[in-house]
């Protein structure tokens, strides 16, 4: 499905400074591959076909990219992600850091309307924003990994636990198990 692209990225050299800043804001905070083809498709207004060749992408792969951002920006700036966004750092707040499958129980996904997809990108934004920090840990079993999640302003206390790894971007690539 061709989605249309929103006003303020297919029109960036043209908006207003203040409106320009928000749109860089939400761009900083995509994932590498997706933040340079955004880079290069909407700040410098390239075509996806020259962006291919430059990126050495297939020009289908950078379709992909574009309707997952076109998908972020919709939730990006969109009243319910906002809202969703607020809870889960409510929280993190709250309880100081949560195991995956206890945030997810704490969201009442069923209650709120809020679905697990919505909810797990909800969670790279915030990590991808530097909000919120991912931390991996063996939990009993073999191979049996656990994610924590935590406020920026708590990593303090958690990175002296040496059994907690804290998660670089290409391993939160996978934010499907806790």
């Amino acid at each position: 499905m061709n989605k249309r692209e929103p006003f303020e990225l297919q029109y960036f050299k043209f908006l207003p400074q203040n409106i320009k800043k928000k749109v860089e804001r939400f761009v900083n905070k995509l994932e590498a591959p997706q933040r340079d083809f955004a880079y290069k498709r909407y700040f410098e207004n390239k075509t996806i076909r020259v962006i291919a060749e430059e990126m050495g992408y297939e020009e289908r792969t950078l379709y992909k990219y574009r309707n997952e951002i076109i998908d972020l920006w919709d939730r990006f700036y969109d009243e319910q992600f906002s809202h969703h966004r607020e809870r889960i750092l409510a929280a993190l707040k709250r309880h100081g850091k949560l195991e995956y499958g206890k945030l997810l129980m704490n969201m009442n996904l069923k209650r709120s309307g809020l679905d697990l997809e919505e909810f797990k990108d909800i969670l790279r934004f915030l990590v991808a924003s530097g909000e919120v920090v991912c931390f991996s840990y063996e939990s009993e079993g073999p191979g049996k990994q656990k994610k924590i999640y935590a406020l920026r302003r708590f990593v303090n206390n958690l990175s002296n636990d040496s059994k907690l790894k804290l998660l670089e971007d290409r391993e939160l690539a996978d934010i499907n198990s806790g």
